[in-house]
């Protein structure tokens, strides 16, 4: 099996982990770690490239392509902005290959743990997938919230047999930022980046409208943790699959090497000639069911049973007006307190259910 891992250039470069991870998924493999920046730089020095070191020449002998972290998030010190320009220009030519039968996997593509739109718009078309904002657009240091060491499986997951092996999504390894960043891209992020990292994830993808996007996405993971709402848990979805023809798509947010994700990457690798195995369909019908059991059902309860008050209401007139001033009205102060600070939890409860 043929992997090729898209980086950054070398004279500044993130961590590089695919390496350590491939070898403990135990699947025979040939590994090619490839830059478009340095493709790009070597045009610019007018040197000639050797025939089938172009990169869809070489896309073409690959069976994984890989979108190793932050590869394509578009920050100009590391050459991101070169791979962000040459995935909008030829994107279709990559998905062709997909369809094909080719693999692709992209690792969370964030800047500040932000998650960044247009990387993922460069690689899969604008708005294929929608991905989270920053916690706060005024304080970086509040992103920490949005990000996490900890994930699961969901259940269309596991009954796929490829996932049968992967157990606890968790990062297996804190890393020092200096093994995340060898200098001299330390010097280049500097403090920003923290002392060390225990992500998982940084961010994840938003809750979209049915049928807004073009490709069949199931949710593989999501977040443990994050809120519980009238029996619906409002983890976010961190790992995403679509199946394209012969192939497939792997899009996440997480760092999948540098965290050794080693079971879950086995079960993409083994996904290559066998996308038949992944779960399929989209999740539409799923989402719209699951609302309307947890939240529209609830709310016709309640104006039903408001009808009924007022039927009741109406043959003891009297009675309720004499009640009403005596109890109701100490009540409409704590009433009025108890609404607005609903409604500003409201606010953050629909930004979370949403996944802004």
């Amino acid at each position: 099996m043929a992997v090729t891992v898209l980086s950054d250039w070398t004279m500044c470069h993130r961590g590089q982990f695919w390496k350590q991870c491939l070898e403990s998924t135990k699947v025979p493999h040939t590994l090619r770690l490839h830059s478009l920046a340095e493709q790009h730089l070597a045009w610019t020095d007018r040197v000639h490239p050797e025939p089938g070191t172009l990169f869809l020449e070489i896309l073409g002998r690959t069976s994984v392509l890989v979108l190793n972290w932050d590869s394509v998030n578009g920050d100009p010190d590391f050459g991101s902005d070169l791979a962000l320009r040459w995935f909008t220009h030829r994107r279709l030519e990559v998905l062709a290959w997909v369809r094909a039968g080719g693999i692709m996997v992209i690792e969370g593509q964030a800047t500040f743990s932000v998650p960044v739109q247009s990387a993922y718009d460069a690689i899969l078309g604008p708005s294929e997938v929608r991905v989270s904002g920053p916690e706060s657009r005024f304080n970086p240091d509040l992103q920490h919230r949005r990000c996490g060491s900890q994930g699961r499986l969901t259940v269309r997951a596991h009954n796929s047999p490829l996932f049968s092996e992967v157990s606890a999504l968790i990062n297996r390894k804190s890393r020092p930022v200096t093994e995340m960043f060898p200098d001299p891209a330390y010097r280049v992020v500097g403090e920003v980046a923290g002392q060390s990292w225990e992500h998982l994830y940084r961010g994840w993808f938003r809750r979209t409208q049915l049928r807004q996007e073009r490709l069949q996405w199931v949710t593989l993971a999501r977040t443990v943790g994050r809120l519980s709402f009238v029996r619906c848990q409002l983890n976010q979805t961190i790992l995403r699959v679509a199946k394209l023809n012969r192939g497939a798509i792997f899009v996440s947010t997480m760092n999948l090497a540098s965290s050794e994700q080693s079971t879950l990457v086995r079960a993409m690798l083994l996904s290559h000639g066998r996308t038949d195995q992944l779960p399929g369909g989209g999740e539409g019908a799923g989402r719209a069911r699951r609302f309307a059991v947890s939240v529209v059902v609830p709310i016709v309860a309640a104006i039903a049973a408001i009808r009924i008050a007022a039927v009741i209401a109406g043959h003891n007139r009297e009675v309720i007006t004499s009640v009403s001033r005596v109890v109701l009205t100490p009540l409409g102060v704590l009433a009025v307190s108890v609404i607005v600070a609903a409604l500003g939890w409201l606010r953050k409860l629909v930004r979370e259910f949403r996944g802004m």
